[in-house]
């Protein structure tokens, strides 16, 4: 029985890839090893910043002592993009009202630290309607690792096969894939995150939607 529905944030409830992507090159500037977007897209996209600075480390482009001065800069520069361009999104509030009021419990599992996360959430409207948020400080093993969607569903007291996880990025697939689910629903964006979703998440949505 379905008792959870687990959400990646970036890509499925806020678009914020341009805006992690501005954000962290806007903080690599100083050090001359901007990451082009296609790059960033494909290998880069979806990581935390801090494997994302390993990965650069690795590759000769960026010191090791510089990862905590761009870490910084790169969450100050955020912090500010997310206030100046992420919206309130009615949709994900209907949406995810609907969730709870059929009874089910609602989790979002990012690679996004929790801060970022709670910022985010709080700008699209949606921050009072989740019973569990989880950033990647709660875990030691991220994304394409399944251990955060493990965590959640431990937290809300259920087995994994009870929920069902919401992802859009290769990485995010994965690692849900490897968390043994009920299912996963592939998203192409948040503009498929809508009441149209419980099509594929409920058994019985016309029922429930009416109910709710």
């Amino acid at each position: 029985m379905l008792r959870a529905v687990l959400f990646d944030l970036d890509g499925v409830l806020v678009n914020a890839c341009d805006l992690h992507f501005e954000a962290l090159n806007r903080a690599l500037e100083p050090y001359g090893c901007p990451i082009p977007y296609e790059e960033h897209l494909t290998g880069f996209n979806g990581l935390p910043t801090a494997v994302k600075l390993k990965r650069l480390s690795e590759e000769g482009k960026l010191p090791l002592d510089a990862h905590e001065p761009v870490h910084q800069a790169k969450q100050k520069y955020t912090i500010e993009l997310i206030e100046d361009r992420i919206e309130p999104d009615s949709t994900k509030v209907e949406l995810l009202e609907i969730l709870r009021l059929s009874g089910l419990k609602i989790g979002v599992c990012s690679n996004a630290i929790t801060e970022s996360v709670g910022r985010m959430l709080k700008a699209v409207g949606v921050e009072r309607l989740p019973h569990l948020v989880l950033g990647n400080e709660a875990v030691s093993n991220n994304k394409p690792h399944p251990d955060i969607y493990w965590a959640a569903c431990q937290r809300l007291g259920l087995q994994p096969y009870e929920s069902t996880i919401v992802e859009d990025s290769p990485i995010g697939l994965q690692a849900a894939e490897a968390a043994g689910p009920r299912s996963v629903i592939a998203v192409s964006g948040p503009q498929e995150v809508n009441v149209t979703l419980l099509n594929r998440i409920l058994d019985e949505p016309q029922e429930l939607r009416r109910a709710a």
